[in-house]
């Protein structure tokens, strides 16, 4: 990774590890959604270029008809073609996580979030690709789910904050040491 840029994962999991119910669904933040509480998401969008997700990820955004990351261009890890929302900035992308990292240092991008799923987070965190990771632990247990983490390997993090909100949510953000 060159200095200058920064990827970001910035994701809600449940207690026990969750991202998703196993068909994808996220229904279970819809509570946490609706409490007023602010979580700084807005100023977390505005302060990344752009945003990286899977294929998987991206098909559950595309059934919603609604595309929530305003202009922010979007690209897709993936070696297949998907439909594509109206007015949606996505671009897909091949090859291997650091193929579209360099790719998109070479196009201006340097603060990136690296949104999910949990393939394309381990993969990215496998690779020594993430920098920082700011997880939001809900308090639910799902049971089954996709997991956060899909076999990233051994990573050492370096707490930097936490911070606990009214509804039970928690924020740990990590530092990811690049050595």
């Amino acid at each position: 990774m060159s200095t200058g840029t920064k990827h970001i994962v910035y994701i809600a999991m449940s207690l026990d590890g969750k991202i998703a119910r196993l068909n994808g669904e996220v229904d279970w933040l819809d509570t946490y959604n609706n409490t007023g509480e602010e979580y700084g998401y807005e100023k977390f969008l505005d302060s990344v270029d752009a945003i990286l997700m899977g294929a998987h990820t991206y098909e559950k955004i595309v059934a919603t008809h609604h595309w929530p990351y305003r202009d922010k261009p979007t690209f897709i890890l993936t070696h297949q073609d998907h439909d594509r929302l109206p007015h949606a900035p996505v671009e897909f992308c091949g090859g291997t996580p650091h193929d579209v990292v360099d790719s998109l240092l070479h196009r201006g991008i340097h603060v990136l979030w690296v949104m999910g799923g949990g393939d394309v987070i381990s993969s990215m965190i496998r690779e020594r690709l993430v920098d920082e990771v700011r997880i939001f632990v809900v308090p639910i247990i799902l049971g089954e789910g996709v997991p956060l983490f899909q076999h990233p390997g051994e990573h050492n993090l370096n707490l930097y904050s936490t911070k606990a909100y009214p509804s039970g949510i928690v924020e740990l953000s990590y530092i990811i040491p690049r050595s």
